[in-house]
């Protein structure tokens, strides 16, 4: 199982998803007192599944995991994996 980190995900093409506690009904804002509950990363392109990470309160040593996002099991993916699904259609 690969890892990545903020930095290699970014320079990969992923983007940084901020979002607040969704149990929280009456905030319509995207942070709480301004500052977000936690955010994620993902991955989207036309004609592609998006790929997903855990969010950053779950991460082991500040390293992320990525996922193929919406599938009926989850399974983290590896470096390899992710570097050419993202190549091909960057």
């Amino acid at each position: 199982m690969s890892k990545f980190t903020e930095k290699e995900l970014l320079e990969l093409g992923f983007t940084k998803e901020y979002t607040t506690d969704t149990t929280d009904t009456t905030d319509t804002t995207d942070t709480t007192d301004g500052v977000p509950d936690f955010y994620y990363f993902t991955f989207d392109f036309d004609s592609t599944e998006t790929l997903i990470t855990d969010a950053n309160d779950e991460t082991e040593d500040n390293k992320y995991k990525v996922y193929m996002f919406n599938v009926d099991i989850p399974k983290a993916l590896s470096r390899e994996f992710v570097e050419v699904y993202i190549k091909e259609f960057k």
